[in-house]
């Protein structure tokens, strides 16, 4: 399984919101940390998780909320 297969996991299932359940933080936190290439920067990152969210049909608001989220995740656990 690639890593942007994985970011699937990273959402809710129903309300593709990032990172609210304890497991799709585990699951967030693994990706980041043991299966994205590390020659990718941040930007090429975001865009992989918002052509995800946007492959699920979320709306314009929607996206832009959660790649905020993703965003802070990004910033405070200090992957890029």
């Amino acid at each position: 399984m690639s890593w942007t297969e994985k970011i699937a996991g990273c959402f809710g299932e129903r309300d593709h919101s990032f990172a609210l359940h304890p497991l799709d933080i585990q699951r967030a936190q693994e990706l980041f940390r043991d299966h994205i290439p590390a020659e990718l920067n941040r930007e090429q990152v975001l865009t992989e998780f918002k052509n995800y969210l946007k492959s699920r049909k979320c709306s314009e608001q929607h996206i832009n909320t959660q790649m905020l989220e993703v965003n802070e995740f990004i910033d405070e656990y200090d992957f890029f």
